[in-house]
């Protein structure tokens, strides 16, 4: 982030490197999540978006050598639910959980290919926060979309729940205010 980024900015960056640093450091690989947030870097942060680069390794693709579908899903969920953090005093992120998420697949994304995510918090109100993501190449030229709806739950409603969410968040960002 360049220095004329603002003090909002720079929590976001923070917030949102923090928690791509706590997942490289995580020792846990039963899924895509984590190889995936490894591979990723975080290069942009403006109000109400995010910009990462990422590379398709061998571990993330299909037999075939294309990353795989549900790698590709997995990767803008969390991305596009990160984009909530870009909001000046918001920690949405954490209180969010998935409504939806459409992808659409529109080019094969080999391994080895560098790319560019774009993640963006299109509207965000008291009940539903609506996302969008993408995949492009470094050219520009979109491999996978996505939209991503969530609904915002208070913090009490997530201790109804048990507190198995609430450390889970706390684990991953134990910086930020949930509770």
């Amino acid at each position: 982030m360049d220095s004329s980024g603002t003090d909002a900015q720079e929590k976001a960056w923070s917030d949102i490197q923090a928690f791509l640093d706590k997942a490289a450091a995580k020792e846990d690989n039963r899924g895509w999540d984590l190889p995936a947030l490894r591979a990723t870097k975080l290069v942009k942060v403006a109000s109400g978006m995010a910009e990462f680069e990422f590379t398709v390794t061998e571990q993330l693709c299909n037999p075939m050598g294309i990353l795989h579908g549900g790698c590709a899903s997995t990767i803008l969920d969390i991305l596009t639910s990160l984009a909530t953090l870009t909001v000046p005093g918001n920690d949405g992120m954490v209180r969010a959980l998935s409504r939806t998420l459409t992808m659409t697949f529109l080019r094969p994304v080999p391994v080895g290919t560098k790319t560019r995510i774009v993640v963006e918090l299109v509207a965000m109100g008291r009940k539903f926060v609506h996302c969008k993501g993408s995949i492009l190449t470094m050219d520009g030229k979109i491999c996978v979309g996505c939209v991503h709806d969530k609904a915002v739950v208070q913090a009490a409603n997530l201790q109804a729940h048990g507190n198995r969410i609430r450390d889970r968040l706390l684990f991953l960002l134990p910086d930020l205010s949930i509770m």
